[in-house]
């Protein structure tokens, strides 16, 4: 089965921008995710709007579905920049179930598309009731400092639906993760930061 591939940012500064164009060039991912943690709020949110128009505008002549993922320190003034509605759509936090309602209010055409964190079959369950498009699930395989792999038993646990909304992410560092995953019927995909590194 061909997996489509979902690439999340380290943590974005002007080298990792500078090499995007090549990245994209070599794995060719279906989506990218423009990812601000918590620990990167330190960048003054100018240089952030930066980031964010040249990665928007690398995804789009790559034709690559690009979403953002910001901190609620962030989220809030992003919202207010031209440069966020550019994107295809966001990704909520698992920390932010309580937005999902409220985007898809403000997004009644769905010309956005909107994905969320989910940690648990009920969080797909739950996000997708909400209205989102797709759901990450993670940590499938073993990664550092996110507590015990759920493992390829919580795909399985997803009815064939579910998983064709749903983005296993979370250890995949290697072909091999990826082949044990295309083997899962009606996986969406897979998303990492480290494979894309």
């Amino acid at each position: 089965m061909n997996l489509k591939s979902y690439l999340i940012t380290p943590q974005i500064t002007s080298d990792y921008i500078a090499s995007f164009p090549l990245i994209l060039q070599m794995f060719q991912p279906d989506f990218a995710m423009f990812r601000i943690s918590q620990y990167d709020c330190m960048q003054c949110f100018d240089e952030v709007l930066k980031l964010a128009e040249r990665f928007v505008s690398i995804c789009q002549k790559s034709g690559v579905v690009c979403f953002y993922n910001l901190p609620d320190s962030l989220l809030e003034n992003a919202l207010q920049y031209d440069i966020f509605a550019s994107f295809d759509g966001i990704h909520l936090k698992n920390t932010q179930a309580s937005l999902l309602e409220s985007f898809n209010k403000a997004n009644p055409t769905k010309s956005k598309k909107l994905g969320f964190s989910a940690h648990n079959k009920d969080d797909v369950l739950y996000a997708l009731h909400q209205g989102a498009h797709y759901c990450t699930l993670s940590p499938i395989f073993a990664t550092p400092n996110k507590g015990k792999a759920l493992g390829i038993e919580a795909l399985y646990s997803l009815s064939y639906a579910l998983r064709q909304c749903t983005f296993a992410l979370g250890g995949i560092t290697s072909q091999r993760n990826i082949d044990t995953l295309s083997s899962i019927d009606g996986l969406q995909g897979f998303a990492s930061i480290r494979y894309f590194l």
